[in-house]
């Protein structure tokens, strides 16, 4: 029998790659924090001259409880798989995951 985990950990080996970086060099010139989704992306549009209208931008998740202990969703090793993807977010935006 699968174990809940098991769902969850193939979704993280999927989903969870470091897509960030080409010959170890990393490729962005502009990161967006979702803690300061307006202003960023308003300052990205400024920089392209396109018109940015934060009342165009819709609401994902809006209505969704912030009460769901998300950490109950992950295993050792989704841990160790989404640990290892995004820690040079959790390194340099002083991210913390919740277990």
């Amino acid at each position: 029998m699968k174990s809940a985990g098991s769902s969850v950990e193939n979704f993280f080996e999927k989903f969870c790659v470091d897509n960030d970086w080409i010959s170890n060099e990393f490729c962005m010139d502009t990161i967006i924090r979702f803690e300061n989704l307006l202003i960023d992306l308003e300052k990205i549009c400024n920089n392209l001259n396109v018109k940015f209208d934060k009342n165009k931008l819709v609401h994902f998740k809006k209505n969704l409880s912030s009460k769901v202990d998300y950490s109950s969703f992950y295993t050792n090793k989704s841990i160790d798989i989404v640990t290892k993807a995004y820690e040079f977010e959790l390194e340099n935006f002083n991210y913390k995951l919740p277990w």
